[in-house]
């Protein structure tokens, strides 16, 4: 009753408004221009204006979220060198083949471990259907199949956001020896049983 009321007293105020002495026809501006008139190349920059701002809201957004998982991480109990390597892999910067062909070190960026897909950070330590032999052995093993994030940042998120400290504990321990087996079976051509890893 009170929003039909409000919208009432709302029209009425609306329909008192002055209209003007002049009797001069609507015509449509463009108040992104000086003068008034649309141009592409001013919808160009309105549109690049409002992309950039949704971008930031978004960085914004995923930097508080980033936030939190950090703090998580950095208060797991674990070997500082677990913690780093989760900075590594969250931000990107393990020298998988996808990283290593960017830099022109490698021609091919295909997986070391099944040979079908590109090995990124995300496919070395969650998509590759090696790892999820080892993922089915941890607390994981009913969503490894389901849970399809596009980065590791989005796995990370994701599973802070649902897992106990100590599931999150295992969840960093069990990438880092996903990476120290797939560098061993890379390297120096010994690899690990999923039992082992996990």
């Amino acid at each position: 009753m009170r929003l039909v009321y409000e919208q009432i007293s709302e029209a009425e105020m609306i329909f008192g408004m002055p209209l003007g002495l002049r009797n001069v026809p609507d015509k449509l501006v463009w108040h992104f221009t000086k003068n008034g008139t649309y141009s592409v190349k001013s919808g160009y920059w309105v549109a690049r204006d409002m992309m950039s701002r949704q971008h930031a809201d978004r960085a914004r957004s995923s930097t508080n979220g980033c936030k939190e998982v950090w703090e998580k991480i950095w208060g797991i109990n674990a070997p500082h060198k677990i913690k780093v390597f989760m900075w590594r892999a969250v931000k990107g910067f393990l020298p998988c083949a996808t990283n290593l062909k960017q830099k022109k070190i490698l021609e091919d960026s295909r997986c070391w471990q099944c040979g079908w897909n590109n090995e990124s950070v995300m496919h070395v330590l969650w998509d590759c259907l090696k790892v999820k032999k080892i993922w089915k052995k941890t607390f994981l093993q009913g969503v490894c199949r389901v849970w399809q994030e596009p980065t590791f940042l989005d796995l990370v998120h994701h599973i802070c956001s649902t897992a106990t400290r100590s599931e999150l504990e295992t969840f960093c321990f069990t990438a880092w020896w996903i990476w120290r087996n797939r560098n061993l079976h890379r390297y120096e051509e010994k690899s690990l049983e999923p039992e082992e890893v996990a």
